[in-house]
């Protein structure tokens, strides 16, 4: 009786860690999926994907993303949060400069 409780506990931990691991990996897809919402409502009357492009592009590091993230939103006048900027900076990055 007691290895069977030993082994239930066992289970159930690891099915606990296991959901833990698959709500942390959720959570960058939802980041991802308001970027690219807020992307395409607020960035796409200014900026078109070729501006993203290695060719086109100016910005060369994750925080010169962040800097140019903060730019156009006070520039256009967003009011985002900080987790909207942060998001929109997740998508962009993951989309197209992969730093």
């Amino acid at each position: 009786m007691k290895a069977f409780m030993n082994l239930t506990v066992a289970f159930l931990v690891s099915l606990f860690i296991s959901s833990l691991a698959f709500c942390a990996e959720a959570a960058p897809d939802e980041l991802f999926n308001e970027g690219m919402a807020l992307v395409e409502k607020n960035c796409n009357t200014c900026h078109n994907g070729d501006i993203y492009s290695k060719e086109m592009r100016k910005i060369e590091s994750l925080e010169k993303l962040k800097e140019g993230v903060e730019k156009c939103a006070k520039a256009a006048e967003t009011n985002w949060t900080d987790k909207q900027k942060e998001a929109v900076v997740h998508y962009l990055n993951a989309n197209y400069y992969k730093f």
